[in-house]
């Protein structure tokens, strides 16, 4: 019996897992053919390289979580990363620091007002815990909530305007770091249910060694991908699918689980079905939000004589400030922990083993315990020249402007003159050593790194970005960006910049946003939805007559407790490939019954004559039903 064809369109985390799921579950019956329209895998978790030849993370930064993440589980399986589940956690934690800097001063902030802006990131963050853990709320959206907490703090509290000065731009800094860590375009966009649904996963946020890309590079091994294939149709019907690409090849399958990103979904969807989506999948669609977050990469050409006379930096005694990086979400609780187990047997079975093998595979070496790595940022306290703008009263403005985000102060007379507006959108930067640069991957065997000259006499830094000022900054030129880079060091004279660095600095940044390939970041429910069933019908699957599911859905945006995360996108996929093998069986146990009822009721010597429905099994060969391929 011929192997029955299936296409998967796309080679992100969600095609990858789903191509490995079926080839591990029922290579024996089906061929998978991975379509990807770029060179290579993992879609928007990308490895980048700055001039100096130095690697880090464009797309996705880590692992959210590490107890029951299954491309953790999948990444220590393969020798790529040390298992650390069974060890202390606190001391792989982060020690995130942060100072606070406003523009044209030659100090940064201290003292009393640096109290002041503390307690504003810390009220900030227990705000935003309220909308996952106070299930009472009834406000439309996630900003909604922040704002009337702003406001409060403002009525109550007996600040002085220095004092409401210093804690409304450091609420701003904090609202603009949250858009950065859930990739939102503004809190007003982003509905209740979303952190309510969405769940942390336990164990700190794990930068990955040697970079994403090479998870999903060990999970494409062995998958037959088509790269340079970008698909411009999708025909679908009872007996199948026929998918033509720009390349002008052309595939024809029993079913397509495409798995491209909501934002390519939004633009193209009426162009890439044919017959169109129905309504109730395009309303769903349109209920989700995918956000643009960029990261914009800075490298510095180190003068050496400069650095070598420069007087060593003091030590800074202040420590802490920033919160660790967190997704709004509810943390273990139920489904949490519940799901660990299977999302593990899921990673496992992707990669093609049975569960329960992983201990036997991982690495033995040696574990040194050292002190929690120190990360420094610093907060960009841009002024806000009417601070209700954060409250309620500028609710209406702001999402008459979704999905916007739009700054509430645009620069006005004075020092910020002449700064472009997407400038604001910027809300800090860090320097290396951080989590967006890759470390040397931990395989054993893997080859040694060795630092070259080039990257020896370089220093790197990164800025993050959101929303409408992430899309502005995407339409520039790599010299208007430069350029604006290095305007924004001199607005900001305080934030020490390392020995011998040469200005202007080399830029490396992304375009998540005008990407055709991606067009967004990672996604969420937008304000409004009472709960994620929008997301659900977004994974749901366009069947045939007979209930065959021709067309299915994967990706970071049908998974509704993970949404916006790698291991949500590749749980997807393992999911649509199970829902597919489970369809496969039932339409075959069916088959097989209907010839045995048949061949029962035929008098011996006389044809099998089988009634009821076709069913919407090949007919013919894979390499027949082929059109062109290329």
């Amino acid at each position: 019996m011929s192997k029955r064809r299936i296409l998967v369109i796309g080679g992100g985390f969600a095609g990858l897992s789903a191509a490995r799921t079926l080839l591990a579950c029922a290579g024996d019956r089906v061929e998978v053919i991975v379509l990807e329209a770029s060179s290579w895998v993992g879609g928007r978790a990308r490895t980048g390289q700055l001039p100096s030849g130095t690697l880090v993370e464009l797309g996705a930064t880590w692992f959210h979580g590490i107890q029951g993440n299954p491309l953790y589980d999948l990444a220590v399986y393969q020798g790529l990363v040390k298992d650390l589940r069974g060890e202390d956690l606190d001391k792989h934690q982060i020690d995130w620091q942060l100072e606070f800097a406003p523009p044209m001063q030659g100090q940064l902030l201290s003292g009393h007002l640096r109290d002041v802006a503390l307690d504003a990131v810390y009220r900030y963050t227990e705000a935003a815990e309220e909308c996952t853990d106070d299930l009472s709320l009834v406000e439309r959206s996630v900003g909604s909530h922040l704002r009337r907490k702003f406001d409060e703090v403002m009525q109550t509290d007996e600040l002085s305007e220095p004092e409401r000065a210093v804690f409304a731009e450091s609420w701003w800094f904090r609202e603009k770091l949250q858009r950065t860590f859930d990739g939102f375009y503004t809190t007003d966009d982003v509905s209740l249910a979303f952190p309510r649904e969405f769940e942390t996963l336990e164990g700190p946020n794990m930068p990955v060694p040697g970079g994403w890309q090479a998870v999903a590079q060990a999970l494409a091994e062995g998958v037959d991908i088509r790269f340079g294939h970008a698909v411009e149709s999708i025909e679908w019907g009872t007996g199948g699918v026929h998918v033509t690409c720009s390349n002008g090849a052309a595939f024809e399958a029993e079913a397509a689980l495409v798995t491209v990103s909501l934002g390519v979904l939004q633009a193209r969807h009426n162009a890439l079905f044919r017959p169109p989506l129905p309504d109730w999948k395009q309303a769903s669609i349109n209920t989700v939000r995918i956000g643009v977050a960029d990261k914009i990469f800075v490298e510095f050409e180190i003068d050496e004589e400069v650095a070598a006379q420069a007087a060593a930096p003091e030590k800074q005694a202040v420590t802490g400030g920033q919160p660790e990086p967190w997704n709004m979400g509810r943390r273990g609780g139920p489904g949490v922990e519940a799901e660990a187990a299977a999302m593990e047997a899921a990673a496992l079975i992707a990669a093609g083993v049975q569960p329960g093998t992983a201990a036997a595979r991982r690495s033995e070496r040696k574990r040194s315990r050292h002190d929690p790595k120190v990360v420094r940022s610093y907060a960009f306290l841009w002024p806000v020249n009417d601070c209700s703008l954060l409250g309620v009263a500028g609710e209406a403005a702001a999402c008459a402007s979704l999905p916007a985000g739009l700054t509430p102060a645009p620069p006005g007379p004075g020092p910020l003159t002449g700064v472009p507006t997407w400038m604001l959108g910027l809300h800090s930067v860090r320097f290396n050593p951080g989590p967006e640069w890759i470390q040397p991957s931990e395989r054993v065997g893997a080859p040694l790194h060795v630092e070259t000259e080039q990257q020896r006499k370089s220093a790197s830094a990164v800025l993050w970005i959101t929303g409408e000022a992430a899309l502005e900054m995407e339409r520039l030129s790599d010299e208007e960006v430069q350029a604006g880079v290095a305007q924004l060091f001199h607005l900001f004279p305080q934030i020490p910049l390392p020995p011998g660095a040469k200005m202007p600095p080399r830029v490396v940044r992304t375009r998540w946003g005008l990407d055709e390939m991606y067009r967004g970041s990672y996604s969420y429910s937008r304000a409004g939805a009472e709960d994620g069933t929008a997301v659900d019908l977004i994974a749901e699957p366009l069947c045939d007559q007979q209930g065959f599911p021709v067309v299915m859905f994967a990706g970071e945006a049908t998974h509704r407790q993970f949404m916006g995360t790698v291991h949500g996108a590749f749980l997807s996929g393992c999911r649509e490939a199970q829902r597919l093998i489970a369809a496969m069986d039932q339409q075959e146990a069916a088959l097989a019954w209907r010839m045995a009822t048949a061949a029962a009721n035929t008098p011996a010597g006389g044809p099998v004559a089988m009634s009821g429905p076709p069913l919407a099994v090949a007919t013919s060969a894979p390499s027949e039903r082929i059109v062109t391929e290329a």
